[in-house]
């Protein structure tokens, strides 16, 4: 079914509405809302296209676990926040994220597929919200999934670059904004589909508040503002069987396990660590090393 949206559909007053197995299509200006405490809208097997999502006053957004939900250049605003709890939302084309993307209990963003090449852009987050490391942001099918400078990816545990959907081809990865491992204790695990997949960094990589961020059979390009860093004393980035190529690296770095570590044109900072933990690392095309 289609519905097309040019105005407002909203819950209010502790109320809820529930789209299912519907397309709404909506103009610049259609907008979902959820207005007030106790106020629900919720997304069975449905798809929004255009428009805008809304949550304010204590109203909430949610994707229930169905797999055919589906955003296409749809904008989620300042303040609101969208929730994917043991719940699948794919992300088509153009998302303009100035809110959150909140995932949980195996939740799964997953970006490309069938839609192309996707672009998150805005001010707005994608957070890992507890320790389940079956959380996920994939890219599925031979796809590219660009970061706008203004998105933050981070939380608790989860993985993001892999694909669930359709593993057919590899993937890409262009990081113009911060992919941070910011829970204590929680790992976020970076980890394309094959080592020939593109990942490109052109600004952060990190690790902080004790947690960890782990590269896994990787090749990260990084631009010349790129850095992976571990930003503080009890935090840690871990590079098992990938590749780091240009840009700087800083704070504790940890080698795992792997005998197929690469560094090609990398700065290492003063006072960083590299620990080499059963592993290798091979040096091509000059290292920088100010630390140890």
């Amino acid at each position: 079914s289609i519905a097309t949206n040019n105005k407002v559909l909203e819950a209010t007053n502790g109320g809820r509405l529930q789209i299912t197995a519907t397309t709404v299509q909506q103009s610049g200006g259609g907008v979902i809302e959820a207005v007030g405490a106790g106020s629900t809208v919720s997304l069975v097997g449905a798809a929004i296209t255009g428009g805008s999502i809304t949550t304010s006053g204590g109203g909430s957004f949610t994707v229930d676990n169905e797999n055919s939900n589906v955003f296409t250049d749809v904008t989620v605003t300042s303040g609101s926040a969208v929730t994917i709890n043991g719940a699948r939302l794919q992300l088509f084309h153009s998302s303009v994220l100035n809110g959150e993307l909140d995932v949980s209990a195996s939740g799964l963003v997953a970006t490309g597929n069938n839609g192309g090449d996707t672009s998150i852009s805005g001010s707005g987050a994608i957070k890992f919200a507890d320790n389940n490391t079956s959380n996920a942001l994939t890219i599925e099918g031979a796809s590219t999934l660009t970061l706008g400078a203004g998105i933050l990816v981070h939380g608790a545990a989860g993985r993001i670059g892999g694909q669930l959907l359709d593993g057919s081809a590899d993937n890409g990865l262009v990081n113009n904004g911060t992919i941070s491992a910011d829970v204590s204790g929680q790992t976020i695990t970076l980890q394309m589909h094959s080592s020939a997949s593109s990942m490109t960094n052109n600004n952060i990589l990190e690790s902080q508040n004790g947690g960890n961020l782990s590269i896994v059979n990787t090749t990260v390009t990084q631009g010349s503002n790129g850095i992976i860093r571990a930003a503080d004393a009890t935090s840690t980035v871990s590079i098992v069987s990938s590749a780091v190529n240009g840009g700087t690296v800083t704070g504790a770095l940890f080698f795992n396990a792997s005998n197929s570590n690469v560094f090609n044109g990398v700065t290492v900072t003063g006072g960083s660590t590299l620990t080499l933990v059963g592993s290798r690392v091979l040096v091509q095309g000059g290292m920088t090393l100010n630390g140890e």
